[in-house]
């Protein structure tokens, strides 16, 4: 979570530091609980002065704070992802050494045996 993004996402709303800490702390603990942006969003929906801003969307607001904090998710499903296709691979080219080893090994006791009838 980028705290830099969601605070530069709020700042236009006047938010108070303390009410912006505490956006950030709930957020932090973890972000992709329903219930914690459930209160978030009512949280923000509570300190936006509807006099200085009346034409805030909050449903969108929250909407980019999702998307700011699902896109650190996405980045670590791509990780997650990309170490899951190296451990692929990895286990593929050990799985073809292994099935070499054992040709290369099965032609040395072809190879003997037949060197040992001669």
């Amino acid at each position: 979570m980028d705290d830099e993004q969601i605070r530069s996402i709020l700042s236009p709303y006047d938010l108070d530091d303390d009410t912006l800490e505490y956006a950030l702390s709930m957020l932090s603990d973890d972000p992709n609980d329903s219930d914690v942006r459930e209160s978030v969003q009512a949280l923000i929906e509570g300190s936006i002065d509807d006099d200085e801003h009346p034409d805030v969307d909050i449903d969108e607001l929250c909407t980019r704070l999702w998307t700011c904090l699902d896109g650190d998710d996405t980045t670590t499903l791509q990780q997650e992802e990309e170490e899951h296709t190296t451990r692929l691979l990895s286990t593929a080219r050990s799985m073809k050494q292994d099935a070499v080893d054992s040709e290369i090994a099965g032609f040395g006791l072809h190879t003997a045996e037949h060197g040992s009838e001669n």
